[in-house]
């Protein structure tokens, strides 16, 4: 039994050290995008015009849709071109990839929902969904229908049944 009690002590300490090792690393990572080093891609963006640098590797590991976009033609090319997104939504969307955070407002979350569709972040999908969710009430369910007629998102139609369960369903008796 006591070998038993110190494996976990162990694997609970290896734990601990691995969780420090990976926030440390995401840290560095997040810094060497904050200041712009070390950076292989820059995405430029036509509405309104930026310029968005970031690195390969992280986004491609976010993303299915980066992953593929650097396996494929534009993997050696420095710039791409990104003309069907707004710059302020791709720059958002960039860096949710790099901190796991994205700032949404009531002005660009349908914005921000269909972008997120189109670059494959499920995580940023999800996350959309769950706030725009919690802000929902029966005034606003309508936007909600249409925002997922446009999407065709498939989390957020489940999160709006839900919702529609728990609120406007009569109990059986």
């Amino acid at each position: 039994m006591a070998t038993s009690s110190s494996q976990t002590l162990a694997l609970q300490s290896k734990s601990s050290e691995q969780n420090r090792f990976m926030d440390k690393l995401m840290t560095k990572i997040f810094s060497f995008y904050d200041e712009q080093s070390l950076i292989d891609v820059t995405f430029k963006v036509s509405n309104p015009t930026a310029l968005v640098p970031a690195h390969r590797l992280i986004l491609a590991a976010a993303s299915p849709y980066f992953e593929n976009l650097f396996n494929g033609n534009q993997s050696t090319n420095p710039v791409i071109e990104i003309n069907d997104i707004d710059s302020n939504i791709f720059e958002r969307l960039i860096t949710f990839c790099y901190t796991g955070q994205v700032l949404i407002t009531v002005n660009n979350v349908a914005a921000m929902l269909n972008a997120a569709i189109v670059l494959q972040l499920e995580d940023a999908k999800n996350r959309i969904v769950d706030i725009l969710m919690t802000r929902i009430d029966e005034y606003t369910l309508q936007g909600a229908y249409t925002m997922e007629r446009e999407t065709q998102c498939e989390v957020l139609k489940k999160k709006i049944i839900e919702y529609e369960t728990q609120h406007f369903m009569e109990p059986k008796r």
